[in-house]
């Protein structure tokens, strides 16, 4: 997936709608994962919009994060950073 086509898959995301994202972390290879977006949230400050990705079988449990900064989508899964292979709205 080209990083434009990531910028506007993050842009048409709404709250409550399932997505299917393909990352690699620094302690795994390939996971795949089907999530929840949560409420966007923005950051005049630092020009940083965040969205939450939620597990639904385990709501409470560690949450995946997008973020972008100007023309540039990134993952993170908790605290950590994560490469963002592919995402996919369901």
């Amino acid at each position: 997936m080209t990083a434009s086509s990531i910028v506007q898959t993050f842009n048409s995301l709404k709250p409550n709608q399932r997505v299917r994202i393909t990352s690699k972390g620094p302690m795994e290879s390939m996971k795949h994962a089907t999530l929840r977006v949560g409420r966007r949230s923005y950051s005049k400050k630092y020009g940083v919009e965040k969205l939450p990705l939620i597990n639904p079988r385990n709501p409470n449990g560690v949450r995946y994060f997008l973020y972008k900064r100007g023309e540039d989508v990134t993952l993170a899964h908790g605290d950590m950073a994560a490469c963002l292979v592919d995402i996919q709205p369901e």
